[in-house]
């Protein structure tokens, strides 16, 4: 065994050890597509935040415990947000990288997973009760 091979060696898990730690950071959000440049401190950062701030403002016990993975698909035509409540599926379809899209998107995917089914009833039955006393009333229904 020679320098050579132990500086080698050093050289190839130092590389393994700085892969994977990349990946724990990005391990809530995974990309997929063509993207060279993206900021991934900054994807992760716009989660995160996105996160905490939905919380607090539905003064909810702190976002930052329960997060759901979430795809990037850069490169689409068809930008939006699809998501499977119950199988905690998330994917977010952008043309290029911007940051408010993923942000209001990151936002919308927060709020789905981190209101309670029994708040989001009541918002819509409350939503449905007050469109109710002022939509205006149809002519069939007056009969």
């Amino acid at each position: 065994m020679t320098k050579q091979y132990f500086k080698w060696m050093s050289f190839c898990w130092a590389t393994l050890v700085v892969l994977s730690i990349s990946q724990l950071v990005s391990a809530q959000v995974r990309v997929e597509g063509n993207a060279p440049d993206l900021p991934l401190a900054k994807v992760d950062a716009i989660y995160e935040t996105a996160f905490r701030v939905v919380a607090q403002e539905f003064h909810l016990p702190d976002g930052s415990r329960d997060r759901v993975p979430v795809t990037l698909v850069l490169g689409d035509r068809d930008e939006g947000v699809t998501g499977d409540e119950v199988q905690k599926i998330y994917t977010i379809y952008m043309q290029r990288w911007d940051e408010v899209r993923f942000a209001l998107a990151t936002s919308r995917i927060a709020v789905q997973h981190l209101v309670s089914d029994e708040r989001k009833n009541r918002m819509v039955e409350d939503i449905l009760r007050r469109a109710n006393r002022i939509a205006p009333v149809s002519a069939h229904l007056m009969r």
